[in-house]
């Protein structure tokens, strides 16, 4: 399950999605490194931790019915930061984009900070 709420009250502004599509993208993670080539042949790496903000969630409702769809519209529209929560933990984050392809919602929310 995953769960999208405004950050404000908004009594349309709450949805749980219960038929999620498991997708793997959303289990991934990196770093933020960079490689440089030095001039002996050599490298220099610069790490700059890992940082939850670098994340993109993904959500894919099988069989979406028109209200998943309607609220998909709705939080696009009308917010730019919402919070999301999943098994991972609670976010905020800011609803990118959402399509509806053969019956399946897809969600894209770029992750801003991890709230818990």
């Amino acid at each position: 399950m995953i769960g999208i709420s405004t950050i404000t009250f908004d009594l349309d502004g709450a949805f749980i999605f219960c038929n999620i599509h498991e997708d793997i993208k959303n289990r991934a993670a990196a770093r933020r490194i960079s490689r440089t080539a030095t001039l002996d042949g050599g490298a220099v790496i610069t790490d700059g931790g890992y940082s939850d903000g670098d994340r993109t969630i993904t959500i894919k409702q099988k069989n979406c019915a028109k209200e998943d769809v309607d609220f998909a519209k709705y939080i696009i529209e009308n917010y730019a930061l919402v919070v999301l929560t999943t098994e991972d933990g609670v976010f905020t984050a800011a609803p990118e984009s959402y399509n509806v392809d053969y019956e399946v919602l897809s969600i894209k929310l770029l992750i801003k900070s991890k709230i818990s």
